[in-house]
């Protein structure tokens, strides 16, 4: 046998998200390996022919045995010169329903189409399916990297466009997109520059070029400078554009690349999730609210403006000055910026690494400051109030003892997020919509009780976050009044088009809050309450307690039996 080839079994469970979506690297991993699987055919529908798709049935067939294999490289741990082959055969065992939802999901991630219809965004049986170009995309990404061979499929694959995928980053822990300017700059300028300049789809027809293209692609446009320079919604971006994703440019002038500025919602979710690694049109809402928030768009009507971005064709969105800036910067910045920069930082790297060992050697006979006292006393208050917070006797007393000081409102919002910290963490990590909608609105109490404009106990937090929480909040939910007889509450309607998403902002929000009230309690209320009797009281009892147990421990190793060895005397 060949010592060079390694067998390996294991099991492996596939990773949810709390909305019960597979992570976005299994979704591309399991729709490649079906590809690599499947039978490409033509197939007849209403008296036209379908060339290389396939149908449901054989998707389903398909998934419900997935087998291949791949070969990774590896060092020789013997000689590190050396690679190792290592062949892997992983083989997919999947009923019915959970492939017709795998399926769902390549569609949403519009990884899959229907040759039918290709507006159609659902996985029904008896329909024909097509690879879209960001499938191909991630069919190819996968045989590079598993070594798998590429040429069987080419031959069904050829006459899709090429394009290159802009990669969003995701936490590790739930997979969500990370979101912020330094994320979403990226996406946005790449968007700003594919859109196309007339027309509502964002992809373009095979025989014209695509919206994003490969490296080795022309960089020049089908239309003529008349045509680009007429076209409606478009403004000069000032300099030609700089593509880091292989974005194309539309048509380049002598004053600048002419970019799309008023396009619907619709075109811009359209194009995130088809020139995007994001999971659902969902997300790429998400990403296009990000963009709202940054102040990079907005919408053209105002009175359409929910605070958040909706799929929409009636819709517009408007590029805003702070947009045009961003698209401008990347052009503005030097094509060996980049290069110098990581020069420069390492140059100087090196030099603070020797300015360093010389600064830590002269530290050495420093005293230590004189705020180091406060310090240190600071955390011994910070892992009291931990303590406290842990021992349900003391929570009690302590709670007393903020009531009397008309400040319990801090451990009331401490035990309420603890309470639902503890409900979530409950539930399963596939858990269904109707589970986080509760979640959800008990964060929504949790709000409305602390944190809201007005509220009956509210908190002492910073006014701009407050402000922020609250113009986000009014977007996620919708309170209907109350007519029933006997409803004590009003209605809560979920508004937001992404509850997992929408918990887990107001969670992050709820945490920043607890830091800052944490902080108070430490600081303020701990030192005075463990100068009180009632807590002097229990702290002694314990203290007489504990070492009454030490000494009847102590006292039981005394009453122990010993045995002691005589040794004989010598003789004289």
């Amino acid at each position: 046998m060949d010592t060079s080839v390694s067998q390996q079994a294991y099991t492996s469970m596939m990773k949810f998200t709390l909305d019960g979506r597979p992570y976005v690297k299994d979704i591309h991993d399991l729709f490649a390996a079906l590809i690599v699987q499947i039978r490409f055919d033509t197939h007849r529908y209403l008296f036209r022919n379908y060339a290389n798709t396939f149908t449901s049935e054989d998707a389903i067939q398909a998934l419900a045995n997935l087998r291949f294999s791949h070969s990774v490289r590896n060092p020789d741990p013997n000689d590190p010169s050396k690679l190792l082959r290592t062949t892997t055969t992983t083989t997919f065992n999947m009923a019915r329903d959970m492939a017709k939802a795998l399926c769902q999901h390549f569609v949403w991630a519009r990884l899959l189409e229907s040759a039918v219809d290709q507006q159609n965004r659902s996985f029904r049986d008896r329909n024909i399916w097509q690879l879209t170009p960001k499938g191909l995309y991630v069919l190819k990404d996968f045989c590079i990297r598993t070594e798998i061979d590429w040429s069987p499929l080419q031959r069904h694959l050829s006459h899709i466009n090429t394009i290159q995928l802009v990669q969003i980053y995701r936490t590790e822990d739930d997979d969500q997109i990370l979101l912020g300017r330094q994320y979403a700059s990226t996406v946005f300028r790449a968007m700003i520059s594919g859109l196309p300049l007339e027309g509502e789809t964002p992809a373009t027809p095979p025989s014209r070029p695509a919206s994003i293209a490969s490296n080795d692609s022309s960089s020049s446009s089908s239309s003529s400078s008349a045509q680009a320079s007429s076209a409606p919604f478009a403004m000069q971006a000032g300099e030609a554009l700089t593509h880091p994703v292989g974005v194309t440019a539309p048509k380049r002038h002598k004053s600048g690349t002419i970019v799309r500025a008023v396009f619907s919602s619709l075109l811009c979710c359209d194009w995130i999730t088809e020139f995007c690694s994001v999971a659902s049109r969902d997300e790429a809402e998400i990403l296009a609210t990000e963009f709202l928030k940054q102040g990079w768009i907005e919408y053209q009507d105002s009175k359409q403006s929910v605070g958040y971005v909706r799929a929409a064709k009636a819709v517009n969105m408007v590029v805003t000055g702070k947009g045009k800036q961003l698209v401008r910067e990347a052009n503005q910045a030097p094509v060996r910026s980049a290069t110098t920069e990581v020069v420069g930082h390492t140059q100087s790297q090196e030099d603070h690494d020797d300015e360093e060992d010389h600064v830590d050697e002269a530290n050495v006979s420093l005293p230590r400051p004189s705020s180091t006292t406060a310090v240190d006393a600071n955390e011994g208050n910070s892992q009291r109030l931990k303590s406290i917070l842990d021992d349900a006797q003391l929570r009690s007393l302590f709670k007393d003892f903020l009531r009397a000081n008309f400040c319990e409102e801090n451990l009331d919002f401490w035990i309420d997020l603890s309470t639902l910290k503890r409900k979530r963490r409950n539930q399963s990590p596939a858990m269904p919509t109707q589970n986080q909608k509760e979640l959800l609105e008990d964060a929504y109490d949790i709000w409305s009780t602390y944190l809201a404009p007005g509220a009956p106990s509210e908190l002492n937090v910073e006014h701009s976050m407050l402000q922020e929480m609250a113009r986000v909040v009014s977007s996620m939910v919708t309170i209907v009044p109350t007519y029933t007889p006997g409803q004590v509450k009003p209605t809560i309607v979920i508004s937001t088009p992404s509850t997992s998403q929408s918990l887990r902002i107001m969670l992050k929000w709820f945490d920043k809050v607890e830091e800052h009230i944490c902080r108070l309690m430490a600081s303020d209320s701990v030192p005075k309450f463990v100068r009180t009797p009632k807590y002097r009281k229990i702290q002694a009892a314990r203290d007489k307690a504990d070492q009454k147990r030490d000494s009847g421990t102590a006292h039981q190793e005394d009453n122990e039996p010993r045995i002691f060895r005589e040794e004989p005397e010598e003789a004289n």
